[in-house]
């Protein structure tokens, strides 16, 4: 019984999260040196990108201006994150998605992140080979 008080006491306590808007970057195309099999290595090869940010809904309700955008949430700082996390040669497409989203959760007003990457033809008989991830701070 002791134990039921504390829960229920200490859920009252949870702090509550805004509305959240979402902006979704969708299959950027990237070129990189990737991949653990031998066949894989010294090749180019291309991967594709989804990325979601979850963001107070706030952010959306703002100037239609090029100046409103300085109170908006800059998504364009979420093309850089993809961008910087796959300049270089890289074994994993796990690694790729964590570098995005530990980047993008660094950007003011983040609150979640969703980060898809897909590998193409890894085997023959599969078209694409993904990892999915999702985080929030």
């Amino acid at each position: 019984m002791n134990n039921l008080n504390q829960a229920s006491s200490s859920s009252t306590n949870v702090t509550s999260r805004p509305k959240l808007a979402y902006v979704s970057l969708e299959c950027m195309e990237v070129d990189i040196e990737i991949g653990v099999e031998p066949q894989e290595h010294g090749r180019i090869q291309r991967l594709i990108i989804d990325v979601e940010v979850g963001f107070d809904d706030a952010r959306t309700r703002i100037p239609d201006s090029k100046e409103g955008l300085l109170e908006g949430f800059d998504y364009a700082k979420v093309r850089e994150c993809v961008k910087q996390s796959t300049s270089s040669k890289t074994y994993l497409i796990e690694t790729i998605a964590n570098r995005i989203a530990d980047g993008v959760l660094a950007l003011p007003g983040a609150l979640t992140c969703a980060v898809k990457v897909s590998k193409k033809r890894c085997w023959a008989e599969v078209d694409k080979t993904s990892v999915r991830i999702f985080r929030e701070v």
